[in-house]
């Protein structure tokens, strides 16, 4: 740059001149070839200095060093004298500017500005369009006359526009914010930038000035606090750090004009000492000098005014994380599971916790008494600690008197009030919480510090590294303490909201090892394998999540870890699926051994896509969840059955919270849940549920649907997936391996045995150049008949006994037994293959009605032996299997039965009524004819002189479903394309439109699936899997078999929805007379179904697929 300057043929130049200057330098580079972008470098920074010159300034612009892994670093930063003021990305002729008509992005531009939007402030320009944009925010735009890429049309000005913006971009000072939430949206993006430099340099090349010395910092920052951290973790460690250090700093009132910023961080430490030199260690660092984020946030942070700030209320900390988040990385939230917990969820669990130290664990005092110890093992933004800090106040203030409060809290924080953490941002936000809560009371926070940087679930033995450090010492010191607390003191209370993160195996091995026989006792350390049940299975991996890791470091903290202490309490919010799954049995057994009384609070009972009015902890958490508290009083009796008592809550998100507010461990509404060791915690059913058959009992084979392990092999049309095949094909070497997304059990070059009734492949897919296997349909969603290659080289688990049952007489019947419902009907019916999928996205039980895809006769029946039978008799009649299908269609398959069985249904699997009336019988048998013709689209029971029409062509003319407006292009959901008018009873969809949609039909739902909603939205321009680049490739168009389809689907539904009535009113009069109860199946041989009956038909030879020289494994009945 320097020697740019020094030939400058214009000093002194008019702001005039030096625009044409640069339009002409531009042009001429442009003439003689090269990248379009590059050749506008040389000649902006000429431009720009010639500019600030004549402004009277002295600006420098220095190319910033290309970090790829960013893809957002701007092209210059922009300094006046020793200060950064600014950055200046550019761009090539013609690309245009955000937030302009003009620009049109592509998909790395795109992304590029989402990151710079972050920046304070930036030009942005492509030569032609000059824009000042500050966060995001286009503050000026101008456009000079000319065309950089015609030498016949120079370059000029318009105005004095240009000189403005200019002058504007560089004396641009830092606002005085005084709102904190407004402050935090604006560094978070400043603090996404920052992490992202980071880790491009430490992903990237050893010779980059700052690579050596954060790659020390982060080797440091392991061994003083988290052995495990890879690089991201690091960076996003080091970006929140520094981040929420300087807010500490500032609203502890520190001055940042004219302070180096290691002395903010000396400063900083005499009030939050573990943050305060954790800031000292990650600057003192020659690679500091590279981050200029740094520099930035230190002058955006310096100026903010808190001394009378505006949004700051008591409970303005709650939120405060949770805004950072959403503006910093919502993703990497979803990925830690940290949602904030209410204030006022946590006060009721506070004050639940409460009561049963005083009336179960003899404290009169509660949370107040002295030998209370108490534990948020992953405290977040420490909402519960406060809560436990009021109590407490409140406790004292109303036994002693206000002045005896100090000393108390001081003793309560400084020795038993301990909180664990292991993210930096919500460990500042408990500071400052902390801080505020004791003002409230005029008390200072002590000097001993008892909330750590840590990991709750690390080994508290491990051998921790020694930096020998004076800087480093407190931090060092702070994880032997942490440690400490876990190996020798006693606790009383564990409480909180652990992360909610699945499949996290190998993030806690101390806890997850199985025992050592004779030598790793209880007492030593908590194992998984108290959680363990025999015959698991699949199960298994259910337990290697974050909240069951948290529940077996808590009960073993409270109950087990010290011989002398016994008594205690867990309180944690945890998902609901501790209630009934399968997985948790194991939890639920341990639970009932080493407590005495449970208590269990269902906080969605309304399903998991509850309505957002409902949700407890916001309408972004649809999630299920519930409150699980147990305690122990007594010296463990493991022969003796805990108490454990359930509750729902329902209603609004207030009314659910108020009613917690008033709830206590001996609230009359509790009602006792049902015995045995790994019972689920649910009442016990009623009495008319508990005799009436399962579906398991009548249908005993079952198997799980198609588990793909690769969306992509899925689509709405075939043509798409001929696309993708011919894509995988013909791509070579590794890029086939990327496209194909390998798994467990299908590798590239894996050739297993073909599907049953489809002709063998002719090797593995690594030398694949065929063409696609004809696509067939398969039953995706709800209602949803999407289309699959059929070729087993591509499924993970095909489950091929379900292929060999194929026909054209089969009906699959798929059942949510692995989940509750608690909306829509108990069951779907298709002719088509499910996929694991099929019920409502949850997973689900498949029982095909025929054995065999030749024989539909009754003796190769899906039926339980005997049960055709019996009904036979009892209702005098023959009864058939496709009678006793029809039967259980209509009276399973509407929302009137999960309305009447709700409560039942929390336990999954169906159970059918079994009426002992031949007219019933009848009446039902012909109403489930109506469903089977609705639920496979004409394609079974059609009968026209019954009204049943053949094809699913012929639905919407029979209904009355018609499209007034075309389908032109595939919809956008972001864009509102998808709409339903209620009163002209109209589905928009882009400019078409489909009608009558009643709001019943639209909002029709399958397990809190919507099926209209979720069809559309496969159907979109945003939708696509994720598991290959192979997803990206979409229909690029609407097609008339779409709108068949969609015309189809509403007529379909439309009929669903208007036989909803008969149904409920048929199972109502069912249910008010005799039915056939499973205790009577039992004494005439029916029930239990022999084993044969239960597993999967055993594959034949096929003349297609050649012989088979060994069978499938039987499949077991839970698989």
């Amino acid at each position: 740059m320097a020697g740019s300057r020094s030939r400058d043929p214009l000093p002194g130049c008019t702001v005039e001149e030096a625009v044409a200057g640069f339009g002409a330098d531009v042009s001429e580079k442009l003439s003689r070839g090269g990248a379009p972008e590059d050749q506008l470098r040389g000649p902006l920074e000429l431009l720009l200095k010639r500019v600030a010159l004549k402004l009277g300034l002295d600006a420098v612009a220095y190319g910033e060093v290309l970090l790829k892994d960013i893809r957002a670093r701007p092209d210059y930063a922009v300094d006046l004298g020793s200060t950064r003021v600014g950055y200046l990305e550019v761009k090539a002729p013609k690309r245009g500017v955000p937030c302009t008509k003009e620009w049109r992005p592509n998909k790395r531009e795109r992304e590029q500005w989402e990151r710079l939007r972050a920046l304070p402030n930036l030009i942005y320009t492509d030569g032609t369009s000059w824009a000042h944009y500050s966060f995001g925010e286009c503050k000026n735009l101008v456009r000079l006359d000319g065309d950089l890429t015609n030498p016949r049309k120079p370059l000029r000005l318009s105005g004095a526009g240009f000189s403005d913006l200019v002058l504007d971009f560089l004396c641009w000072e830092p606002k005085r914010l005084t709102s904190l939430p407004e402050l935090i949206r604006r560094v978070a993006g400043l603090c996404r930038l920052l992490r992202d430099e980071v880790v491009a340099i430490l992903r990237g090349s050893p010779d980059h000035r700052a690579y050596e010395g954060l790659s020390l910092l982060a080797e440091d920052w392991r061994a003083l606090l988290f052995p495990g951290l890879d690089d991201l973790g690091f960076a996003d460690a080091y970006a929140q750090t520094i981040v929420f250090a300087m807010l500490l700093a500032r609203l502890d009132g520190i001055v940042f004009q004219g302070t180096p910023l290691l002395e903010i961080g000396r400063q900083l430490s005499k009030k939050h000492l573990l943050i305060g030199r954790a800031f000292q260690v990650l600057l003192d660092s020659a690679a500091v000098e590279e981050l200029r984020t740094i520099d930035t946030l230190h002058r955006i942070i310096g100026v903010v005014d808190f001394t009378r700030p505006k949004g700051i209320r008591p409970s303005i900390y709650v939120d405060l994380y949770e805004k950072f988040l959403a503006a910093y990385d919502p993703s990497r939230r979803k990925e830690s599971g940290s949602y904030y917990t209410p204030e006022p969820v946590a006060h009721a669990m506070v004050d639940f916790v409460d009561q049963i130290l005083r009336s179960r664990l003899e404290r009169p005092w509660g949370f107040a008494d002295d030998d209370v110890v108490v534990v948020d093992p992953a405290m977040g933004t420490g909402t519960f600690l406060v809560e436990v800090v009021q109590r407490v106040a409140d406790t004292i203030g109303q036994a002693q008197g206000d002045g005896a409060r100090n000393e108390r809290l001081r003793e309560l924080l400084s020795t038993r009030l301990v909180g664990f953490e292991v993210q930096v941002a919500p460990y500042a936000i408990t500071e400052l919480r902390i801080h505020q809560a004791l003002s409230r009371f005029s008390t200072e926070v002590p000097s001993v510090e008892t909330r750590f940087l840590t990991d709750a679930l690390e080994n508290p033995a491990a051998q921790q590294g020694r930096m020998g450090g004076a800087a480093t010492w407190p931090l060092e010191r702070s994880r032997q303490e942490a440690n400490r607390f876990k190996r020798e003191v006693p606790v009383m209370v564990v409480i909180g909201n652990p992360p909610h993160v699945e499949n996290t195996k190998g993030q806690a091995p101390w806890i997850e090892q199985p025992r050592h026989s004779g030598t790793d006792g209880n007492r030593t350390r908590p194992s998984l394998d108290e959680f363990r049940t025999p015959g698991m299975g699949r199960y298994t991996s259910d337990l290697h999540g974050m909240p069951w890791l948290f529940w077996r470091w808590a009960i073993w903290k409270a109950f087990e870890a010290h011989d002398d202490h016994n008594q205690g309490v867990v309180a944690f919010i945890v998902p609901a699926s501790l209630i009934s799954s399968r997985a948790f049995a194991g939890v639920r057994r341990y639970l009932r051994s080493i407590c005495d009384e449970g208590w269990v609070i269902e906080l969605s009972p309304e399903g998991n896509r509850s309505k957002a009015g409902t949700r407890i902890f916001g309408a972004a958490v649809s999630r299920q969840l519930c409150i699980a508290v147990f305690s122990r009083s007594n010296d463990p009796a493991p022969t003796r059955l805990a108490i454990v008592r359930y509750l729902e809550l329902h209603g609004s998100r207030q009314g659910k919270l108020a009613r917690l507010a008033a709830l206590g461990p001996d609230d009359p509404e509790w009602r006792t849940c049902r015995n045995g060791w790994e019972a689920p915690f649910l009442p016990e059913a009623t009495p008319e549920w508990s005799q009436y058959p399962a579906l398991s009992d009548i249908m005993p084979w079952r198997s799980r649907g198609i588990t793909p392990g690769r969306s992509w092999i899925y689509a709405p049309d075939p043509d798409t997936l001929k696309t993708r095949w011919l894509q995988l094909i013909t791509a070579s070497g590794t890029s086939r391996v990327q496209l194909f997304k390998e798994g467990r059990d299908r590798k590239i070059d894996t050739a297993p045995c073909p599907l049953p009734g489809f002709p063998p492949a002719s090797g593995s897919l690594s030398g694949e150049t065929g063409p696609c296997p004809e696509p067939i349909p398969v039953a995706y969603r709800p209602f949803d008949r999407q289309w699959i290659i059929p070729d087993s080289r591509l499924m993970e688990m095909p489950r091929p006994p379900l292929w060999a049952v194929r026909s054209d007489h089969q009906i699959y019947v798929n059942e949510q037994d692995s989940h509750s419902i608690k909306s829509g009907p108990g069951l779907l019916f298709t002719n088509h293959i499910p996929d694991l999928d099929h019920f409502n996205g949850r997973g689900g039980g498949i029982r095909p009605l025929y054995r065999n895809a030749h024989d539909t006769s009754d003796t190769s029946t899906n039926i339980a032996p005997g049960l055709l039978s019996i009904l036979s008799q009892i209702l005098k009649s023959t009864v058939t299997a496709s009678d006793l299908l029809s039967y259980m269609a209509a009276v399973t398959a509407h929302r009137g039965y999960t309305e009447r069985f709700r409560s039942d249904l929390k336990l999954p699997g169906v159970r059918v009524p079994l009426t002992t009336e031949p007219e019933l019988w009848a009446e039902a048998v012909e109403l489930g004819r109506h469903l089977l013709w609705l639920h496979t689209f004409g394609e079974h029971q059609h009968d026209g002189a019954a009204g049943r029409p053949r094809g699913h062509r012929v639905l919407a003319q029979h209904f009355g479903i018609h499209n007034p407006a075309p389908i032109s292009t595939l919809p956008s959901r972001s864009a509102g394309e998808i709409t339903h008018d209620a009163t002209s009873l109209t589905l928009h969809i882009g400019a078409g439109s489909i009608r009558p949609v009643t709001l019943d039909v639209w909002e029709y739902d399958v397990g809190g699936m919507r099926v209209i909603r979720h069809w559309l939205n496969y159907r979109t321009t945003e939708y696509h899997g994720r598991s290959s680049p192979l997803d990206h490739v979409r229909p690029q168009r609407w097609t008339a078999a779409m709108t068949d389809e969609l015309l189809a689907l509403t007529a379909v539904l439309t009929g669903c929805v208007a036989l909803e009535d008969q149904q409920k009113d048929l199972l109502q009069r069912i249910c008010t007379h005799r039915t056939v109860s499973a205790s009577k199946l039992t004494t005439a041989g029916v029930l239990p179904p022999p084993i044969t009956a239960t597993a999967a038909p055993r594959l034949i030879r096929d003349p297609l697929t050649q012989p088979l020289l060994q069978h499938f494994e039987q499949q077991a009945p839970a698989d």
